[in-house]
């Protein structure tokens, strides 16, 4: 199944302004299967993965899956994303939050290969995703926790993601 995924700009203030209202009462992002809608974004990524073998094989697999997800909502979920010219606000994060985030994360990767298997998995491509906002933050800031650098390296290396960073659209977020 080949899997095409396209960014959808939402304009305020234009007419579409009335459609997302009313897709708002379920949620976005939407996503849909032959005719019928779904929402909720982590739902979403998680068929996705399922669907195209990046979910793990065994339930272990989807387990350590699922806990760097959520060690990587609980990363993302501090980004404070008005901030990112505070100083203070964004030292504060990188040398007191993070830190035991990070470490804890580190537990769950190899020191080679990819986390599951060493077969790219969603817990690989959700390390490039929150490291990259995270390193747009501040630069160089996985630089010490080098089995996460090395996994952002090593999906940014991958074909379909490494033509995708290049051609996606440049946004505020």
């Amino acid at each position: 199944m080949a899997l095409v995924l396209s960014p959808v700009k939402i304009h305020w203030y234009t007419g579409v302004t009335l459609r997302v209202q009313l897709d708002l009462a379920y949620g976005l992002p939407a996503f849909e299967i032959k005719g019928e809608r779904y929402f909720q974004s982590l739902a979403i990524v998680n068929y996705i993965a399922r669907t195209n073998d990046l979910y793990g094989k065994t339930a272990e697999d989807q387990l350590k899956i699922d806990i760097i997800g959520q060690c990587l909502h609980d990363v993302a979920s501090k980004l404070p994303v008005f901030a990112k010219d505070d100083k203070k606000k964004l030292d504060e994060l990188f040398e007191k939050t993070y830190p035991p985030l990070l470490k804890r994360l580190e537990k769950f990767i190899p020191d080679k290969g990819f986390i599951i298997n060493n077969k790219v998995s969603l817990a690989d491509i959700g390390i490039f995703r929150t490291f990259e906002a995270v390193s747009d933050m501040r630069a160089g800031s996985l630089d010490k926790y080098t089995k996460l650098k090395r996994i952002y390296e090593d999906v940014a290396k991958l074909p379909n993601i490494a033509a995708w960073v290049k051609k996606r659209p440049k946004t505020e977020f």
